[in-house]
């Protein structure tokens, strides 16, 4: 959905719920961000997860939210993407995605 970071979200969220996040944290100060800018927060996002158990079924429940977003949300986004560019880099790093 063009959202940068919610796929690790919920995919750290999952891993919460399930009882196995290991040394990840879940919410971070990352996860807040992006959950504050779609009016959510870590408690309401856990919910959406619990009761939605597809990637299609997630996006579905945040479909709403994410119309509503307007052209300010879209560019702190893309400022969220630069301030943490070295932080992402290194994450995909470390887990093998470059």
């Amino acid at each position: 959905m063009g959202i940068p970071w919610l796929a690790r979200a919920i995919d750290k969220g999952r891993m919460l719920l399930q009882g196995g996040i290991g040394d990840y944290v879940f919410p971070c100060p990352m996860d807040e961000e992006i959950l504050d800018r779609l009016g959510l927060s870590p408690d309401q996002f856990l919910t959406i997860l619990k009761s939605s158990p597809g990637d299609g079924e997630v996006l579905q429940a945040l479909s709403h939210r994410i119309s509503a977003l307007g052209p300010g949300d879209w560019m702190a986004f893309d400022v969220f993407l630069v301030r943490h560019s070295r932080l992402i880099a290194e994450a995909d790093r470390e887990e093998g995605r470059l």
